[in-house]
């Protein structure tokens, strides 16, 4: 079991990850505590245990529980945040028998944001060799900007392209996520909230599969968006689905 408490850092590990990260051996399960607080920043940054998790990179027999804090700062403008319990970012990385909790406030100033319970922003999916959980049982998401531009909330990622997924489990007992976004002026269609338990923006741009997703609750699940300018797409699965492929294949989802 490791404690890590980072302040003013965006990830554990930095740059972009490509090796392999493991818990003990004969399959037993490693705890990762994580707590991440900083500030906000110009530019793009990634915050969770991995900053950015690429390909050929290998997590597996992990329980990882992460708490990200951002802090507004007036004097930025137009930065992204990629934030999620287990990696900013996931390109194609091999996940399996990985649990992720997350807690997360975020409170930006004009930041394009994703936020993740697996990553903020994930390409490629969960394989069927994996087992792959996210516990949100009583947790918080706090997300809220000023902005003019659009924040991503979901599950698995805020933002996901090119996904297939064979098995996913969530636990939303007691799960609060509150999205906001004030910003004063005209309205601007481009300053949109997406928010979903699997997906906050789903981008299909190529033949993509979810199957067998599992969500267990016994208590009540909170998500809530509210904004004065712009659209909020809010949804049981997915906040919204951008189709440009005609093959989307969904089978046994339970809840």
């Amino acid at each position: 079991e490791i404690s890590l408490g980072l302040v003013g850092s965006e990830m554990c590990i930095r740059d972009r990850f490509r090796g392999v990260m493991c818990g003990l051996s004969n399959n037993e399960i490693s705890s990762i505590f994580l707590t991440l607080s900083t500030t906000e920043a110009s530019d793009e940054h990634y915050y969770g245990l991995f900053g950015y998790l690429d390909k050929e990179a290998v997590v597996r027999n992990l329980n990882i529980t992460t708490s990200i804090g951002i802090s507004k700062n007036e004097s930025i403008s137009q930065n992204t945040i990629y934030a999620g319990g287990l990696a900013g970012q996931i390109n194609e990385a091999l996940l399996s028998n990985v649990t992720v909790k997350l807690s997360t406030g975020i409170h930006a100033n004009d930041a394009t944001i994703y936020v993740g319970g697996i990553a903020g922003k994930m390409n490629g999916g969960l394989d069927e060799m994996n087992t792959v959980k996210y516990d949100g049982n009583q947790g918080s998401w706090i997300i809220q900007s000023n902005s003019s531009h659009n924040i991503y909330a979901g599950l698995v990622s805020g933002y996901g392209t090119n996904v297939y997924i064979n098995r996913f489990d969530v636990d939303t007992s007691g799960l609060s996520i509150d999205v906001s976004n004030f910003k004063m002026g005209n309205y601007n269609t481009n300053s949109n909230i997406y928010a979903g338990n699997l997906f906050g923006y789903l981008d299909i741009t190529k033949d993509t599969r979810i199957n067998h997703i599992h969500f267990n609750g016994k208590q009540k699940q909170t998500l809530y968006a509210s904004m004065n300018i712009g659209n909020a797409y809010v949804g049981g699965l997915v906040g919204y689905v951008s189709v440009s492929y005609t093959h989307l294949r969904a089978h046994e989802t339970e809840a």
